[in-house]
């Protein structure tokens, strides 16, 4: 994980803003090593999730301005940071997850010294269904088997 993720997550952490890494990361935690361009992240849509995540993202270099805030309490919403390889993603929503019961769920990690919260692989399989992306269906039969050897 790069420096600029690792950073991200720690002020993410810091300011006790509720998230979860989905996508390739939280695929190549449950299962093994794979390309992927960006880390994504799903973060909860309360209003101190909202304004820790504005203050997490002005002490990274990238403040919101007041019409991004509101627009993050809009269903489906994204903010993307940088370019591949190093692109971060933040999302408002995960497909067909509740935010709410995913992190009630989550898997907390160290990662480096820091903690990370990942979505569990069952909300992560759901998620993959309910996107239906080519990369999710090649993500979805190795995630099958290794939530298998967890139970």
């Amino acid at each position: 994980m790069n420096s600029d993720f690792k950073e991200l997550l720690s002020l993410l952490e810091k300011l006790r803003v509720r998230y979860l890494v989905v996508g390739g990361y939280a695929v190549m935690y449950y299962t093994e090593p794979r390309y992927t361009k960006d880390l994504n992240i799903v973060v909860g849509v309360s209003e101190l999730d909202i304004e820790g995540l504005s203050s997490a993202l002005a002490e990274f270099g990238y403040p919101l301005i007041e019409s991004q805030v509101e627009q993050w309490r809009e269903p489906d919403r994204m903010i993307i940071l940088g370019v591949p390889p190093s692109r971060i993603v933040l999302l408002n929503q995960l497909a067909g997850v509740d935010f709410e019961a995913a992190w009630e769920r989550r898997q907390t990690v160290n990662v480096g010294g820091q903690s990370v919260s990942f979505v569990s692989s069952d909300d992560l399989i759901l998620a993959k269904r309910a996107a239906g992306r080519p990369q999710d269906h090649l993500d979805l039969p190795k995630l099958e088997q290794a939530a298998k050897r967890q139970r």
